[in-house]
């Protein structure tokens, strides 16, 4: 499977911004990964679809008070068919 990356705003504790780079892929058929790197921290997240495996990616940084900044309609996201299809 193809791994798709992009790079989007979070807003730290402090209410500066800084960019995360996200990663996906399917892992297999029910299966999707997302990387979250932000400030040399990094998290995963593995679940049945995009949105639950980016909750779960980003937990982490929001009990820290970070907050990513993402839209579901982003262009990102759904271009070509793979995540709004």
């Amino acid at each position: 499977m193809s791994i798709d990356s992009s790079v989007l705003s979070m807003l730290r504790p402090d209410g500066s911004k800084a960019e995360a780079r996200v990663e996906w892929e399917w892992v297999k058929f029910g299966e999707c990964r997302v990387a979250l790197d932000c400030g040399g921290r990094f998290f995963e997240g593995k679940r049945a679809d995009y949105f639950d495996a980016k909750e779960e990616a980003h937990l982490p940084f929001e009990g820290d008070g970070y907050r990513l900044l993402f839209y579901v309609a982003s262009p990102f996201l759904c271009r070509e068919s793979s995540l709004c299809s």
